[in-house]
């Protein structure tokens, strides 16, 4: 698979500008779940990170303790690591390999994120269990995908002729899609989580839950 459209995508204005709609949504449903998750810095990772789009508009926001940057391409996890650098005054550690083999249980993060990298993991399980010993007890995750909000995408979409071209390049039929239904998600999370949510809507396709166990420490 070729994900070169992907960084070039995630580069362009339109889509820093994405991210940054997505990154507010998601501190907002996080806070939702857990009121006072964000009074103290947290130790964020970002799953599939590509060039780190979605980690550098969640850090601009939240206070970070620590970033971690995960993806399956060395050159993609460098280069985020540089940009993510440059912004936060924290350690920031790059992880290259397969999510489902992802293994941060001795130093655990506070939050996982994740956009639009869950369609291309064929072991569904297996990932979510990687991403769960990842996180510390009582720790958030919110995987995902989509293109912000209604009000952003209707804007974007007056403003930006390029976005149509890139809707139609996403949904091409020879994109890899290894997504579960929602009802076997909630099998999962019903046995694994503490508490989760799916969210389906105009924002796209969102999970959020938490990991058993501990409290916001």
């Amino acid at each position: 698979m070729d994900y070169e459209i992907f960084d070039q995508m995630s580069r362009s204005l339109w889509n820093r500008r994405m991210y940054a709609d997505i990154a507010k949504t998601a501190i907002k449903r996080c806070t939702a779940m857990v009121p006072d998750f964000f009074t103290r810095p947290v130790r964020l990772a970002d799953v599939g990170c590509g060039t780190g789009a979605f980690a550098e508009a969640m850090a601009a926001r939240i206070p970070t303790a620590a970033v971690v940057l995960a993806d399956c391409r060395g050159g993609a996890v460098r280069e985020a690591k540089e940009i993510i650098g440059r912004i936060c005054n924290c350690p920031v550690r790059g992880v290259i390999g397969d999510v489902a083999d992802l293994n941060l249980s001795e130093n655990p993060v506070d939050l996982i994120i994740s956009r639009g990298s869950i369609r291309f993991w064929p072991n569904q399980e297996a990932a979510l269990t990687a991403l769960l010993r990842s996180v510390r007890p009582g720790g958030l995750l919110y995987v995902g995908g989509g293109r912000g909000s209604g009000d952003f995408q209707r804007m974007r979409q007056v403003a930006e002729v390029q976005e149509r071209e890139h809707l139609a390049w996403c949904r091409r039929p020879d994109i890899p899609n290894y997504l579960w239904e929602d009802k076997i998600y909630i099998r999962y999370f019903k046995r694994a989580a503490a508490d989760y949510r799916i969210f389906r809507g105009e924002d796209g396709h969102w999970m959020l839950w938490q990991r058993r166990g501990g409290s916001n420490a």
